[in-house]
Protein backbone atom coordinates (compact mmCIF):
# COMPACT_ATOMS: atom_id res chain seq x y z
CA UNK A 1 0.00 0.00 0.00
CA UNK A 2 1.57 3.66 -1.25
CA UNK A 3 1.25 6.16 2.01
CA UNK A 4 2.79 9.03 0.79
CA UNK A 5 5.04 10.38 -2.10
CA UNK A 6 7.50 13.43 -1.56
CA UNK A 7 9.14 15.66 -4.19
CA UNK A 8 11.76 17.71 -1.98
CA UNK A 9 10.08 19.54 0.78
CA UNK A 10 6.36 18.74 -0.92
CA UNK A 11 4.14 15.67 -0.25
CA UNK A 12 1.45 15.05 -2.39
CA UNK A 13 -1.71 16.21 -0.89
CA UNK A 14 -3.48 13.39 -2.91
CA UNK A 15 -2.08 9.54 -3.76
CA UNK A 16 -2.10 9.26 -7.93
CA UNK A 17 -4.65 6.91 -8.68
CA UNK A 18 -1.92 5.83 -11.54
CA UNK A 19 1.71 5.66 -10.91
CA UNK A 20 3.74 4.56 -13.71
CA UNK A 21 7.24 3.93 -12.82
CA UNK A 22 9.36 2.25 -15.87
CA UNK A 23 13.10 1.66 -16.87
CA UNK A 24 13.88 0.73 -20.43
CA UNK A 25 17.09 -0.98 -22.06
CA UNK A 26 18.27 0.36 -25.38
CA UNK A 27 18.38 -3.14 -27.26
CA UNK A 28 20.17 -3.60 -30.93
CA UNK A 29 19.46 -6.47 -33.20
CA UNK A 30 22.03 -9.04 -34.85
CA UNK A 31 21.37 -11.26 -37.78
CA UNK A 32 23.87 -14.43 -37.28
CA UNK A 33 24.03 -16.39 -40.57
CA UNK A 34 22.31 -20.12 -39.63
CA UNK A 35 20.70 -18.90 -36.93
CA UNK A 36 18.46 -15.74 -37.31
CA UNK A 37 18.54 -12.13 -35.24
CA UNK A 38 18.63 -12.24 -32.22
CA UNK A 39 18.82 -8.99 -29.72
CA UNK A 40 21.41 -7.75 -27.74
CA UNK A 41 20.83 -5.41 -24.22
CA UNK A 42 23.79 -2.27 -24.75
CA UNK A 43 22.40 0.27 -22.34
CA UNK A 44 20.02 0.22 -19.15
CA UNK A 45 18.26 3.55 -18.94
CA UNK A 46 17.25 5.79 -15.91
CA UNK A 47 14.06 5.16 -14.35
CA UNK A 48 11.20 7.53 -14.79
CA UNK A 49 8.45 8.17 -13.10
CA UNK A 50 4.79 9.39 -14.60
CA UNK A 51 2.51 10.71 -11.62
CA UNK A 52 -1.06 11.86 -12.30
CA UNK A 53 -3.60 13.52 -9.61
CA UNK A 54 -5.11 16.96 -8.67
CA UNK A 55 -3.81 19.47 -5.88
CA UNK A 56 -7.06 20.42 -3.77
CA UNK A 57 -8.10 24.29 -3.77
CA UNK A 58 -6.26 25.69 -0.84
CA UNK A 59 -9.58 28.32 -0.07
CA UNK A 60 -12.13 25.32 0.20
CA UNK A 61 -9.76 23.46 2.64
CA UNK A 62 -8.50 19.98 3.09
CA UNK A 63 -10.69 17.26 1.60
CA UNK A 64 -11.32 14.23 4.06
CA UNK A 65 -9.08 11.75 1.87
CA UNK A 66 -6.03 14.22 1.21
CA UNK A 67 -3.21 15.71 3.44
CA UNK A 68 -1.98 18.82 4.72
CA UNK A 69 0.46 20.95 2.22
CA UNK A 70 3.74 20.46 3.46
CA UNK A 71 4.47 23.88 1.85
CA UNK A 72 3.04 27.63 2.16
CA UNK A 73 -0.09 27.43 -0.16
CA UNK A 74 -2.50 30.30 -0.02
CA UNK A 75 -3.37 29.66 -3.83
CA UNK A 76 -2.35 27.37 -6.54
CA UNK A 77 -0.18 29.80 -7.73
CA UNK A 78 2.35 28.88 -5.03
CA UNK A 79 2.62 25.18 -6.19
CA UNK A 80 3.05 25.88 -10.11
CA UNK A 81 5.82 28.11 -8.61
CA UNK A 82 7.19 25.22 -6.49
CA UNK A 83 7.19 23.02 -9.74
CA UNK A 84 8.63 25.39 -12.14
CA UNK A 85 10.99 26.43 -10.06
CA UNK A 86 12.55 22.77 -10.04
CA UNK A 87 12.13 22.27 -13.45
CA UNK A 88 13.55 25.84 -15.17
CA UNK A 89 16.24 25.41 -13.12
CA UNK A 90 16.91 21.95 -13.60
CA UNK A 91 17.16 21.07 -10.30
CA UNK A 92 18.17 17.72 -8.80
CA UNK A 93 15.79 16.95 -5.74
CA UNK A 94 14.89 14.12 -3.60
CA UNK A 95 11.88 11.71 -4.69
CA UNK A 96 10.28 9.14 -1.80
CA UNK A 97 7.52 6.86 -2.91
CA UNK A 98 6.84 5.28 0.73
CA UNK A 99 5.38 2.07 0.56
CA UNK A 100 7.50 1.16 -2.62
CA UNK A 101 10.51 1.35 -1.34
CA UNK A 102 11.35 4.23 -4.02
CA UNK A 103 14.40 6.64 -2.65
CA UNK A 104 16.22 8.60 -5.26
CA UNK A 105 16.90 11.99 -6.65
CA UNK A 106 15.34 13.23 -9.80
CA UNK A 107 14.72 15.67 -11.93
CA UNK A 108 11.51 17.38 -13.85
CA UNK A 109 10.44 16.58 -17.27
CA UNK A 110 7.31 18.07 -17.58
CA UNK A 111 4.45 19.16 -15.49
CA UNK A 112 1.34 20.48 -17.12
CA UNK A 113 -2.03 21.21 -15.50
CA UNK A 114 -4.97 22.75 -15.63
CA UNK A 115 -9.02 22.25 -14.40
CA UNK A 116 -11.79 19.34 -15.29
CA UNK A 117 -15.64 20.01 -15.37
CA UNK A 118 -15.87 23.48 -13.70
CA UNK A 119 -13.59 22.07 -10.49
CA UNK A 120 -11.96 24.43 -8.48
CA UNK A 121 -9.02 21.95 -8.12
CA UNK A 122 -5.95 21.90 -10.49
CA UNK A 123 -4.96 18.56 -12.18
CA UNK A 124 -1.97 17.77 -13.11
CA UNK A 125 0.26 15.67 -14.92
CA UNK A 126 4.14 15.02 -13.56
CA UNK A 127 7.14 13.06 -15.72
CA UNK A 128 9.90 12.58 -13.64
CA UNK A 129 13.49 11.62 -14.63
CA UNK A 130 15.68 9.70 -12.40
CA UNK A 131 18.83 11.31 -11.58
CA UNK A 132 22.29 9.46 -12.50
CA UNK A 133 25.41 9.84 -11.68
CA UNK A 134 28.38 9.73 -13.05
CA UNK A 135 31.06 7.51 -11.36
CA UNK A 136 33.99 10.91 -11.37
CA UNK A 137 36.77 8.70 -9.37
CA UNK A 138 36.26 5.30 -11.94
CA UNK A 139 36.13 7.96 -14.85
CA UNK A 140 39.62 9.64 -13.56
CA UNK A 141 41.26 6.06 -12.99
CA UNK A 142 40.49 5.13 -16.23
CA UNK A 143 42.07 8.16 -17.62
CA UNK A 144 44.58 7.91 -15.49
CA UNK A 145 45.44 4.41 -16.65
CA UNK A 146 45.44 5.42 -20.55
CA UNK A 147 47.79 8.16 -19.78
CA UNK A 148 50.28 6.09 -18.35
CA UNK A 149 49.97 3.21 -21.17
CA UNK A 150 52.67 3.02 -23.67
CA UNK A 151 51.23 2.51 -27.25
CA UNK A 152 52.59 -0.53 -29.32
CA UNK A 153 53.77 1.21 -31.98
CA UNK A 154 56.35 3.18 -29.72
CA UNK A 155 59.90 2.08 -28.66
CA UNK A 156 60.16 1.93 -25.06
CA UNK A 157 64.05 2.60 -25.43
CA UNK A 158 66.76 4.16 -27.63
CA UNK A 159 68.12 1.19 -28.44
CA UNK A 160 67.68 -2.36 -29.14
CA UNK A 161 70.51 -5.28 -28.87
CA UNK A 162 70.00 -7.80 -31.76
CA UNK A 163 69.02 -11.32 -30.93
CA UNK A 164 69.67 -14.55 -32.54
CA UNK A 165 67.12 -15.06 -35.61
CA UNK A 166 66.53 -11.03 -35.19
CA UNK A 167 65.93 -9.56 -38.81
CA UNK A 168 65.50 -5.32 -39.44
CA UNK A 169 62.37 -6.25 -40.30
CA UNK A 170 61.12 -8.49 -37.19
CA UNK A 171 62.74 -5.31 -35.14
CA UNK A 172 60.93 -2.35 -36.91
CA UNK A 173 57.45 -4.32 -36.48
CA UNK A 174 58.22 -5.02 -32.99
CA UNK A 175 59.11 -1.64 -32.12
CA UNK A 176 57.59 0.56 -34.28
CA UNK A 177 54.23 -1.77 -35.07
CA UNK A 178 55.37 -1.56 -38.90
CA UNK A 179 57.66 -3.96 -40.50
CA UNK A 180 58.34 -1.77 -43.80
CA UNK A 181 60.33 0.83 -41.69
CA UNK A 182 63.54 -1.50 -41.49
CA UNK A 183 65.14 0.71 -44.14
CA UNK A 184 64.66 3.57 -42.10
CA UNK A 185 66.77 1.10 -39.18
CA UNK A 186 69.28 0.74 -41.78
CA UNK A 187 69.79 4.03 -42.75
CA UNK A 188 69.51 5.19 -39.05
CA UNK A 189 72.86 2.93 -38.20
CA UNK A 190 74.62 3.29 -41.53
CA UNK A 191 73.80 -0.76 -42.67
CA UNK A 192 74.33 -1.18 -46.16
CA UNK A 193 73.19 -4.19 -46.61
CA UNK A 194 69.65 -4.59 -44.01
CA UNK A 195 69.73 -8.29 -44.59
CA UNK A 196 72.54 -8.65 -42.69
CA UNK A 197 73.24 -7.62 -38.97
CA UNK A 198 74.88 -9.45 -35.93
CA UNK A 199 73.79 -10.91 -32.86
CA UNK A 200 74.50 -8.19 -29.60
CA UNK A 201 74.81 -5.28 -32.46
CA UNK A 202 73.05 -2.83 -30.96
CA UNK A 203 70.57 -0.76 -32.49
CA UNK A 204 70.06 2.47 -32.61
CA UNK A 205 65.56 3.44 -32.82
Amino acid sequence: MLYEIWIDNFRLPVIPKEINPYEENEVSSVTIDGFGEISKTTNLKVRTFELSSFFYDPVKGKPPYAKEYTISVNSFEDINNFFHFIQRNNKIVPFKMFGLDIDTRVQIVKYTWGTRNGSSDIYYDLSLIEYREANIESTNEIKKKRTNETPSNTPKSDTYIVKKGDTLYNIAKKVYGDGNKYLELAEKNGISNPNFILDGQEIKL
